[in-house]
């Protein structure tokens, strides 16, 4: 394996578990790896100031964050964003408008907080997304007069779904817009974005800046919202526990998340070069 300078980690699926823990292997193998000069990238959906992001991995000297599938770079240790791409704020606001007519539960980032509707919530989403609700602001009307009232822009819309028959009626949706990107992120969930970004394009762009070539990178995922950072990536890597789609991207395969996939792949990556 080519000499490794940044790893690129997705959260959800990927260094997190499916009860939304890292596991101490998983932290431990970070923190020896930062500590070798290897930048250790988190790569999410999620927002920077996410609990998990600023409670666990920036006191463990993670400094870049990628967020909103790449809606955002942000340097965690000076507390400012070096890039953030908004969405075109006509084809947002139809996809919002489309997404509550079906009564699919919608929220949207816009400057790193969360805003969400109340109008198609249930039981359900609010017992299996708590964390989601704890750190979100919401309205009882439409997320349209949101936008229009407190003039922001979102930077990702996404969505909460109560059955995976859902995502059908999102992914309808898929080639209307010329300027968003929908993708799905796990079973219960699809998301939009700029089709000017990507977790991909983010990587590329901060591994630029940094001075990193792609043959350095090493990019973890599980969904399709990871393919753009594993196609990037000279040393792609698909859990076990992912969409069949994204592992023929991957030159590894690795175990699940259940399974501490990721901290032994970076257990592994430390023996090779302490």
């Amino acid at each position: 394996m080519q000499k490794i300078k940044l790893i690129a980690l997705d959260l959800d699926g990927t260094l997190l578990n499916d009860k939304k823990k890292i596991s101490s292997k998983s932290i431990c193998a970070m923190k020896k790896l930062i500590n070798k000069g290897i930048y250790i990238v988190p790569t999410s959906g999620r927002i920077s100031n996410d609990e998990i992001v600023q409670k666990e991995l920036v006191p463990i000297g993670v400094r870049y964050f990628i967020g909103e599938n790449g809606g955002i770079i942000k340097d965690c240790i000076e507390h400012k964003n070096l890039k953030v791409v908004s969405m075109n704020l006509f084809e947002s606001i139809d996809l919002i408008k489309k997404l509550e007519e079906e009564q699919i539960f919608t929220y949207f980032v816009s400057n790193e907080k969360l805003y969400y509707s109340t109008k198609n919530i249930t039981s359900f989403l609010m017992n299996a997304f708590d964390e989601f609700f704890k750190v979100s602001s919401a309205t009882e009307g439409s997320l349209t007069d949101v936008i229009r009232e407190r003039n922001v822009i979102p930077e990702k819309i996404g969505t909460l779904l109560n059955s995976p028959n859902d995502v059908k009626k999102i992914m309808e949706l898929k080639n209307k817009y010329r300027e968003l990107l929908i993708m799905q992120s796990n079973i219960l969930a699809v998301e939009a974005c700029s089709k000017e970004t990507s977790k991909g394009i983010a990587l590329e762009w901060l591994c630029e800046k940094l001075g990193i070539n792609r043959e350095n990178v090493a990019a973890i995922g599980d969904s399709e919202s990871d393919i753009s950072m594993l196609k990037y990536a000279g040393i792609p890597v698909a859990m076990g526990n992912a969409l069949e789609e994204v592992k023929k991207y991957a030159k590894y395969v690795i175990d699940d998340n259940n399974n501490d996939g990721v901290g032994k792949f970076l257990t592994d990556i430390y023996k090779g070069i302490r």
